[in-house]
């Protein structure tokens, strides 16, 4: 009686995740992380003043620690989001070359607006 595998009889490995795999569940964790950016800015504006407020048990200057780090954590999803569904876009670009270098242009120069601004 054997007691060993044989090379034959192993379970096959199951193969990698491919992009299209993983874009339900990215969509769904931006969708969430983006709605808790809106409601942290909204609530920033309208339910919370400068003064000594607090919504659910948390100050206003916490709140705008949270909404901070939704933020970045928005632009990280984002980015990848858009590597997920890079080949998708690719093959839209493609397709729209006028339209797509004139909205890229005003993009980066809005981005470039408030990058390089002076500040006072």
């Amino acid at each position: 009686m054997p007691t060993e595998e044989s090379p034959t009889t192993k379970q096959p490995s199951q193969p990698p995740a491919r992009r299209s795999d993983i874009v339900p569940f990215s969509n769904g964790v931006l969708y969430l992380v983006f709605c808790l950016l809106a409601g942290t800015g909204l609530a920033l504006e309208f339910r919370l003043d400068d003064g000594g407020a607090t919504l659910l048990g948390v100050a206003r200057r916490d709140w705008v620690r949270v909404h901070a780090v939704t933020a970045l954590s928005v632009l990280s999803l984002v980015a990848f989001h858009v590597w997920v569904n890079w080949p998708w876009l690719r093959s839209i670009l493609v397709r729209l070359r006028w339209p797509t270098v004139v909205t890229v242009t005003l993009g980066l120069s809005v981005l470039a607006t408030f990058l390089l601004a002076p500040v006072r």
